[in-house]
């Protein structure tokens, strides 16, 4: 206990550091608060929530661990950081959302910035005192892999036509995505189920389940992409894949598509599917995770 209580000392101490950011959560709740409203749930409230509701499970073994630069780094600066991508995201954010985010977080913060949390609370009017509430606990069912896969394709795709726009430089430039679609999102999951197993052999035998009507030829390249193409995620975004039953990736970025537009200044942002391009020879390799893009 003593360790403990010495080790969260050094923590607060490194917080002093990032005082500038520690005294800006009150006005951001405080915003938030006042911007919300109720309205109907869409996918990225519930990413919000279920990043929140697996990190309370993180912090809470960083913390029984002694690892407390961790969990010190993941209640503020990982939640910070999510929160503020989760307002540019939305242009409302969703009330009974951020309203249990933001409970969840001023306990997790409790421990590490506890003048501020007191602080925060007194505005929600949540606890009496935040420092003697009850610690958080993560709801399974708040837990949605789909959700937070969706918008990691939102993000990443992001990432990958902003890089093609630095290198490339056009003017109002015009971009085609090709999602993949079909058995290979199928073959990627089941692949993703194999590999989490440390099975890659497993991917192999997937070459003879299923998809008769695909040539083993094909599916013998797809076991041997899917194989590279995973370990090139991560492990994260691997156990995620292997959790979800479907990824609809090309909804998720419609929903996105005036935002991707306006965030990266694209004059043209067309989405397809792999199989609605068949004259377009790029598309064929589109992956889970991994659309073909296309800039004129």
């Amino acid at each position: 206990h003593r360790d403990l209580h010495l080790s969260l000392r050094r923590q607060r101490q490194m917080c002093i550091r990032d005082r500038s950011k520690i005294s800006s959560l009150k006005p951001l709740v405080e915003e938030v608060l006042n911007k919300a409203e109720e309205r109907e749930e869409t996918y990225v409230d519930r990413w919000l929530l279920s990043r929140m509701h697996r990190r309370i499970e993180e912090i809470t073994k960083a913390l029984e661990s002694l690892y407390t630069r961790t969990a010190i780094h993941k209640a503020f600066f990982d939640s910070l950081n999510d929160l503020k991508w989760y307002l540019r995201r939305v242009e409302v954010p969703h009330r009974s959302t951020v309203e249990e985010f933001i409970d969840i977080w001023i306990r997790l913060l409790s421990p590490f910035t506890p003048f501020i949390s007191e602080e925060i609370n007194e505005h929600v009017g949540r606890y009496r005192f935040v420092s003697i509430a009850e610690w958080p606990r993560p709801d399974p069912d708040k837990i949605d892999y789909e959700s937070e896969l969706m918008e990691y394709s939102v993000i990443k795709l992001m990432e990958d036509i902003k890089e093609l726009l630095r290198v490339l430089k056009p003017k109002s430039p015009r971009v085609k995505v090709y999602f993949s679609s079909g058995w290979k999102n199928e073959f990627i999951r089941r692949a993703a189920a194999e590999i989490i197993n440390k099975n890659e052999r497993g991917v192999f035998g997937l070459i003879r389940e299923s998809w008769r009507e695909v040539p083993i030829s094909e599916k013998a390249k797809m076991a041997k992409l899917a194989i590279k193409h995973l370990r090139s995620l991560g492990e994260e975004v691997v156990f995620r894949l292997a959790k979800v039953k479907s990824l609809d990736e090309k909804t998720a970025v419609e929903m996105a598509k005036d935002f991707i537009k306006r965030e990266l200044g694209l004059g043209e942002l067309t989405l397809n599917l792999d199989v609605e391009a068949q004259d377009v020879e790029k598309a064929k390799y589109a992956l889970t995770l991994r659309p073909t893009i296309i800039i004129e």
